[in-house]
């Protein structure tokens, strides 16, 4: 058989083998995407993480990436001076929570948990940067260890939410939800959700 020929074919199969994984790349990413769609269609928001700073919102004259890596270089410089302050690494919690970095709002919240283990503030931002990476078993044991500290609503519903729609426990859910209703001073819209949930 001629070597050109042989190229020609080794070619044309390479070309072939590498347009079927480029399909199934594609396809892959596409059913991801849906499932993804049909899972944040169903689930209930989180109840938001409280804000550490100030309203960054409320500063229109900068743009808010500008002022978020300003902030971070300002507060990790602080860092550099203390790096166990707590109120330092829950403000870079903050500031990467609300640039939907994730991961970096982990990195920076556990170790504020670490920092000051009785402060419920990190704990449950934390909580939410781990649902927001889809990671729940951890998400789970941040929220109950926070309730292991103070009974907090927010906390309680979330976590209901969690085991409502995650991991399909609603006997779990209802307690939440219910210990949620019974709590004194409950907020008007976490009671609603709430009773919405046990309906």
């Amino acid at each position: 058989m001629n070597t050109s020929l042989l190229s020609r074919n080794f070619i044309l199969g390479f070309m072939a083998v590498a347009m079927l994984a480029m399909v199934t790349v594609v396809s892959l990413h596409l059913f991801a995407v849906a499932t993804k769609d049909t899972r944040e269609a169903k689930t209930p928001a989180m109840m938001p993480a409280p804000a550490a700073s100030g309203d960054a919102d409320n500063v229109s004259d900068v743009s808010l990436d500008e002022m978020q890596m300003a902030e971070v270089s300002d507060l990790m410089g602080k860092l550099k001076e203390n790096p166990n302050d707590s109120a330092t690494l829950v403000a870079l919690g903050d500031v990467f929570l609300k640039a939907g970095d994730w991961i970096r709002a982990e990195f920076f919240l556990a170790r504020a948990v670490l920092s000051k283990p009785a402060d419920i503030k990190p704990r449950y931002m934390l909580g939410i940067a781990q649902y927001q990476q889809n990671k729940i078993p951890q998400t789970v044991k941040t929220f109950e260890e926070l309730l292991g500290v103070k009974e907090d609503v927010s906390t309680m519903y979330n976590l209901g939410v969690i085991y409502k729609y995650q991991i399909k426990d609603d006997k779990r859910a209802a307690e939440l939800f219910n210990q949620v209703l019974a709590a004194p001073d409950v907020p008007a819209d976490v009671a609603a959700k709430a009773k919405s949930e046990l309906e």
